[in-house]
């Protein structure tokens, strides 16, 4: 099946049949014959939203945790630690002060009794800034309020702690809880040569962070890209003084991303560049299904890029993360990434021992 119903459908229709195309898309999708030797996930883990950042020596990973239970509880957040990109290890859970498995009574809005976990989503990319490390994370409540939240600590795998409150609570109204810096998902932050931050999240909003992170600096602004509809999992990387939005488009298993491209300002005017405004997609021919929510690393000192995004897979939260080589023409645009699952290979090599 060579045919990719997603990159055909977002040059042909508009999305006023979404519905129709990703429901085709589910029934045509096969039962994965998997081959150990070129179906190669990041990390042997069941984990989503993925960001990596190094410092020094090591690779950091931060990530989502799946543990199939569809959005209502997602798993205890670890950060992956690496020093050759290939193998990934973790110590203990990341701590930031919250019972991820312990389940909340409330009532909803209609007055039915309901329970809900606390749940770490999609974390950016840590920054670094005066000694410290800080982490933009979604967290959401057990009523489901959502935001993105900002912590720092002394060290990239934690202990972290929010940076306004000492916490987030639920139905305990004599603590403070931290405010969110912005009240949705997918927060992603990038830090300018200038050393400004900016920030974008979901539905295609962006804005610049004060320098404290605790608020941001005048009012968010949406960006407008050439396909519309539902959109998340945003961010923003700069090569070759060209700012590069990206964003996604759909879901499940006929997630796909959209790019823009600037070379004034991080928040824009951006325009769509010619040819193909899609860069990844499903791939049927190699079972990769549903590239969404990712992120870019850039080899330090180095030009070259690669795109960290996760594989919705056999559905539901059972998800892993794959990588793949981004390759630029001369004029800056993104050649298409065809996802494949065999992996990038080591980003460097150990030191041998003298003798």
């Amino acid at each position: 099946m060579q045919l990719n119903l997603i990159h055909t459908y977002l040059k042909l229709t508009t999305s006023l049949l979404l519905p129709v195309l990703i429901a085709s898309v589910l029934i045509a999708q096969p039962i994965k014959n998997i081959d150990p030797k070129t179906y190669k996930p990041l990390v042997p883990d069941c984990i989503a939203d993925p960001s990596i950042v190094q410092f020094k020596d090591t690779f950091y990973l931060y990530a989502t945790t799946d543990i199939d239970k569809n959005l209502s509880q997602a798993g205890r957040p670890v950060v992956w630690k690496s020093t050759d990109f290939v193998n990934w290890t973790f110590n203990g859970i990341l701590d930031i002060g919250v019972d991820w498995d312990k389940p909340y009574s409330f009532k909803n809005n209609k007055g039915e009794d309901k329970k809900g976990y606390f749940r770490y989503w999609a974390p950016g990319k840590v920054v670094a800034k005066d000694g410290k490390y800080f982490l933009f994370v979604t967290i959401v409540t057990p009523d489901d309020k959502m935001g993105t939240y900002v912590l720092k600590a002394d060290v990239p795998e934690g202990p972290f702690k929010f940076i306004n409150g000492n916490g987030i609570y639920f139905n305990e109204p004599e603590k403070i809880s931290a405010k969110p810096l912005v009240g949705d998902i997918d927060g992603e932050p990038f830090v300018n040569d200038d050393g400004k931050t900016f920030i974008y999240w979901r539905r295609r909003q962006a804005a610049e962070v004060n320098p404290d992170f605790l608020s941001i600096k005048d009012t968010a602004i949406t960006l407008p890209t050439k396909f519309k509809g539902y959109s998340e999992g945003p961010g923003l990387f700069k090569r070759n003084n060209i700012y590069y939005y990206f964003y996604t488009l759909s879901g499940y298993a006929s997630y796909c991303y959209g790019y823009m491209m600037s070379k004034e300002t991080p928040l824009g005017p951006f325009v769509n560049p010619t040819g193909d405004n899609i860069f990844i997609y499903s791939d049927t021919a190699d079972n990769i299904w549903g590239p969404g929510h990712g992120n870019v690393f850039k080899v330090p000192n180095k030009d070259e890029y690669y795109f960290i995004y996760l594989e919705y897979g056999e559905g539901s939260t059972t998800r892993q993360i794959f990588a793949n080589k981004i390759n630029f023409n001369a004029d800056g645009t993104i050649q298409t990434i065809v996802p494949d699952g065999k992996g990038v290979g080591k980003k460097k090599k150990k030191k041998k021992k003298k003798k």
